[in-house]
């Protein structure tokens, strides 16, 4: 039987939700969804907003406490689950999440396991923000641990909840769930940055990529790691890090190959294949449009790449190398031709500004 209520309208389309496949509907979207939920009916119970309906009569103090309490308590374990999920999947060593952990709507449960995933990860960027609402998640948890005490008066036992509750503050309750919000917001974005730097697969077990770019700081320039004070650095670092010789060893052979970070243990580094006077030639306007194309095709790959991972929002230089081997290497060149002529002014930008490659520009032309 069709539904005339839960479908789309034409003529007030402006008022159409998008749902199930239609667009990106995930748990991030619930989350977000009760989460403005609750503040506004906070905001419109503390107001005391008139709302037009004959039936928000109902709406008072007394009655609103249980709708916005459920929505607040639902949208921290939606939190919780959907920052689980996305914290197992960072890393290739994490041990992969049981299912059934998440199950549950015990969001004591929920925060321990969320935790352990961060310990698992190894990333103290993610636990130094999650501290700061911890009390509150426990306070949910106490007063409402399964997600029925303001669902229903009484538990499946005929128990009556909150019969040691007399009375709940609504400013209390606002000004909390705020820093929840925001502390919600931070964490998630964090997450989200995370899940683009680890997509670059720079780092080991117990290193995140922004434990080797520390390290590369750490370590002296590599025409020195014969002197005896390399052991001390190398001792320093293990004992920091807790980590085995073997994983600093691991470290140290990322951080040689790698675009940015290789640059502190070897000045003036180079890792394209390019000739690193053609590339400078390329990026100055030297070359017309049918230069261009006597060069390699390797070279035009390099030259596309470049000036696309310019254009990323979050740069990591392993996009250089993703670009060039998962979307530009079949790379058809009478079509790309002119973009890539036209536009050596942005792959001069990426590697003066953010991969600090400006030796090429400075080193003498051989010619």
């Amino acid at each position: 039987m069709n539904s005339d209520i839960f479908i789309g309208n034409q003529t007030y389309w402006h008022l159409n939700a998008c749902v199930g496949n239609n667009g990106w509907t995930g748990i991030s979207t619930y989350l977000e969804g009760y989460q403005g939920a609750t503040i506004a009916m906070l905001e419109s119970i503390l107001k005391k907003e008139d709302i037009v309906g004959s039936n928000c009569i109902f709406w008072t103090y007394d009655t609103a406490i249980y709708p916005i309490l459920f929505s607040a308590r639902h949208s921290l374990e939606l939190f919780l689950k959907y920052q689980i999920d996305s914290i197992n999947k960072l890393k290739k060593y994490n041990n992969p999440l049981k299912k059934e952990l998440t199950k549950t709507h015990n969001i004591e449960t929920l925060w321990n396991l969320l935790v352990e995933e961060i310990n698992q990860l190894n990333d103290d960027r993610l636990l130094n923000i999650l501290i700061s609402f911890e009390k509150s998640i426990h306070e949910y948890n106490k007063i409402d641990p399964l997600g029925e005490t303001f669902r229903y008066p009484y538990s499946n036992e005929g128990k009556k909840y909150l019969e040691e509750h007399s009375t709940i503050n609504f400013k209390n309750i606002y000004e909390n769930y705020i820093l929840i919000a925001d502390e919600m917001q931070n964490f998630c974005s964090v997450v989200d940055y995370l899940k683009l730097e680890y997509s670059t697969g720079s780092y080991t077990k117990n290193l995140s990529r922004n434990d080797l770019k520390k390290i590369s700081s750490t370590l002296p320039t590599m025409s020195k790691w014969k002197d005896e004070s390399f052991n001390d650095v190398r001792n320093s670092i293990k004992e920091q890090y807790k980590i085995s010789y073997k994983e600093l060893s691991e470290a140290i052979n990322i951080i040689i190959y790698h675009h940015e970070f290789s640059l502190n243990i070897i000045p003036e580094n180079y890792l394209f294949k390019t000739n690193p006077d053609i590339l400078k030639r390329y990026c100055n306007g030297e070359f017309s449009k049918d230069a261009l194309l006597k060069l390699s095709i390797n070279d035009l790959i390099l030259f596309r790449s470049l000036i696309e991972a310019n254009e990323t929002s979050s740069f990591h230089s392993e996009y250089i190398n993703f670009i060039m081997e998962n979307i530009y290497k079949d790379m058809n060149i009478n079509s790309e031709i002119d973009f890539i002529s036209n536009n050596y002014n942005r792959a001069k930008k990426l590697l003066t500004e953010k991969l600090n490659y400006n030796f090429i520009f400075q080193q003498k032309d051989p010619h």
